[in-house]
């Protein structure tokens, strides 16, 4: 009897949990769950956060550049006014042109690497909506 009553409350609990599970009460299946794909995408977004960040500290690298180029040709200037002529090779408005070229092509590096952090900042978070149930599209990463 005893054996009985025990299967008949496991049969009991089984059913119960089965209909909790239907209704949505309880997930069973995936409850702490990560498949394949959301672990790639997690990863993914792991691998654009990273990018992203090394890419703002790449601009941040270049306007160190530009500012000590901006002052090494500031310094020149001021060395040369207070110098004779012929102890400057160069004259300022050659320097003036190589600094200011460095200048120049390092802001339009400083602008691509945000511009690219910030891409990567946009797919980290189209991402995680898709990771999150909130996107349609899966995209591409």
């Amino acid at each position: 009897m005893r054996v009985w009553r025990g299967i008949l409350a496991g049969v009991a609990l089984f059913f119960l949990g089965f209909l909790a599970w239907g209704a949505g009460e309880v997930d069973v299946f995936s409850a702490g769950s990560v498949t394949p794909e959301k672990a790639l995408i997690q990863k993914m977004i792991d691998r654009h956060i990273v990018a992203a960040a090394e890419y703002r500290d790449k601009a941040k690298a270049m306007q160190a550049f530009m500012e000590q180029h901006r002052k090494m040709l500031k310094d020149y200037e001021q060395e040369r006014r207070a110098a004779t002529s012929e102890a400057f090779g160069v004259s300022t408005t050659e320097m003036g042109k190589h600094c200011q070229a460095i200048i120049r092509n390092a802001r339009a590096l400083q602008e691509e690497c945000e511009a690219f952090a910030a891409w990567h900042e946009q797919r980290a978070q189209a991402l995680r909506q898709r990771l999150e149930g909130k996107a349609e599209s899966p995209g591409t990463n």
